[in-house]
């Protein structure tokens, strides 16, 4: 899980990319930003806009994936958004 730039202003775009390998596409990995679903899938790049109105400190992005036998993880990025 990659999210760049590592710090941006508000009003300009971050991008999320990610990928899973051996995991099985009928349970995806689901990205969050913050606590809001943004995308699903195994892999993937996301364009995440920012606005004004885009609350200013850090931005957690979170990939939580689930294993063929169940287990699940996840893994973090986060933006600072000034």
């Amino acid at each position: 899980l990659v999210a760049q730039p590592k710090e941006v202003r508000r009003g300009n775009p971050i991008s999320v990319s990610w990928t899973s390998i051996g995991l099985s596409a009928d349970s995806p990995c689901v990205l969050r930003a913050d606590s809001t679903v943004i995308a699903e899938g195994n892999t993937g790049t996301k364009t995440v806009p920012t606005t004004g109105a885009t609350r200013l400190g850090s931005m957690i992005f979170t990939l939580k994936c689930t294993t063929p036998s169940g287990t699940t993880f996840q893994r973090t990025a986060a933006v600072m958004v000034r």
